[in-house]
């Protein structure tokens, strides 16, 4: 199987290719910035992989990177997009160019890529695009506007695609996972006693993303029962569940 994963430098995405090449999979993978790229190649030493430098906010990145992908005959059968930032857009006042870069890369960086292979997979009458959520899409956060907000809408623009195309054989795929130990959310990767066991390692969350990719569900909850505990809590106020998480994660 032909494999595209944005975000593929570090943390889930790097971790999920790994898994995927020693399984025998083809993998394109894609990040800003190309020493992690050619570092990872290095690592992998593998025939299996192959790798452009690409920025996802940036549509002439990813026009020469889908060039480069036809030059290779490389069609993907599934498009993970897993590119993700996290700025504080809200340490002082509002950094609305935060916020918008967020989105650029979170939401707008991912729809592209639906963009540019949706006409090829409905062709073929096939193909899956795997959208990588988390539980932020269903709660606001005191530190961040955006990375709920893009998450939220990443995840609102995959449900109307797969309404849209479900007779197609074209899927869309929504992963939600729980707090993964990532560079992307420091605090998570630094947590410390009780809320330590809420957080996956990107080991783990890669292990839980490759069943997704190989699955028939429309949307995984990762790891299930931290997160149905989470959505079974939603009828709690915004503000007494915020109070709640920041005594965990002590």
């Amino acid at each position: 199987m032909k494999i595209f994963i944005t975000g593929v430098s570090s943390g889930i995405g790097q971790e999920t290719a790994r898994l995927l090449i020693s399984a025998g999979h083809e993998v394109w993978g894609i990040a800003r910035r190309k020493d992690l790229l050619d570092k990872l190649a290095d690592e992998l030493n593998s025939p299996y992989f192959f790798y452009s430098q690409c920025d996802v906010a940036i549509e002439e990145d990813v026009n020469n990177t889908i060039q480069l992908m036809a030059e290779k005959n490389f069609m993907p059968d599934v498009a993970v997009l897993n590119s993700a930032i996290f700025p504080k857009d809200l340490k002082d006042g509002f950094d609305f160019s935060a916020f918008r870069k967020t989105f650029a890369v979170n939401c707008f960086g991912a729809l592209i890529w639906v963009e540019k292979f949706l006409p090829k997979f409905l062709e073929r009458g096939s193909g899956k695009f795997l959208a990588i959520a988390s539980t932020s899409a269903f709660r606001p956060d005191p530190a961040s506007v955006s990375l709920p907000a893009s998450k939220a809408a990443l995840s609102m623009a995959f449900r109307s695609m797969g309404l849209r195309h479900n007779q197609s054989g074209v899927k869309f795929t929504i992963v939600y996972f729980g707090p993964v130990a990532t560079d992307i959310v420091p605090e998570f990767r630094d947590t410390k006693g009780l809320g330590k066991l809420f957080v996956m390692n990107p080991q783990t969350a890669a292990q839980k993303l490759v069943k997704a990719i190989f699955g028939n569900s429309a949307i995984y909850y990762f790891p299930f029962w931290l997160t149905l505990i989470f959505r079974l809590t939603l009828f709690l106020p915004d503000r007494l569940f915020s109070a709640l998480s920041k005594k965990i994660k002590r």
